[in-house]
């Protein structure tokens, strides 16, 4: 059964994560219970041929796999409720990957974001860039700056270094240690 529905939800949508895009056309987040099942009627997962019983009708749909998806019964279905059912383990990584990834595109958003969640790359597509944080990019400007990136050893590195203090008045001269002299 799981096989199956994971198996249709490739041919028909794509994937998993492609099936939840499509039923979430508004791309508004969480998905209720009642609007996956509308989604999953309107793509027409109760008319496929070949799937098992469990497959075949709302009701049964609700009370085979539903509780598999939903398991503590939220009521809220978002894209990594699909995903246990990649049986790849690196793929589900992956996929993982880019749901969090667009979570995070949607959280770093202006705040004149209409509310659509960025699609998810399909499979072998581009991904994004991932940005680099301060820390990298400092030590990435000092690599550059040095041997053998930038041709210079480190020590003579351009630093920019605050000024030294000004010049004060002249230290007294050390004072020698008497000689202790034994006669």
């Amino acid at each position: 059964m799981i096989k199956s529905f994971a198996a249709w939800s490739k041919s028909a949508c794509g994937g998993l994560v492609e099936l939840f895009d499509l039923i979430d056309g508004a791309k508004a987040g969480p998905l209720s219970p009642d609007s996956f099942m509308a989604g999953l009627q309107e793509i027409g997962l109760f008319e496929a041929a070949g799937l098992p019983s469990e497959l075949s009708s709302e009701a049964e749909f609700r009370k085979a796999m539903l509780p598999l998806i939903d398991p503590w019964g939220v009521g809220s279905l978002l894209p990594e409720s699909l995903l246990f059912l990649e049986r790849d383990p690196r793929r589900r990584k992956k996929l993982l990957r880019q749901v969090e990834h667009a979570r995070e595109a949607t959280a770093d958003a202006p705040a004149a974001y209409s509310g659509q969640r960025p699609r998810v790359p399909r499979p072998g597509g581009a991904a994004a860039a991932p940005r680099r944080s301060a820390a990298a990019e400092l030590l990435g400007g000092l690599a550059k700056k040095t041997t053998p990136l930038g041709g210079r050893h480190w020590k003579h590195a351009e630093q920019e270094m605050p000024p030294p203090p000004p010049p004060s008045a002249p230290l007294p001269p050390l004072r020698e240690e008497p000689s202790s002299s034994s006669a």
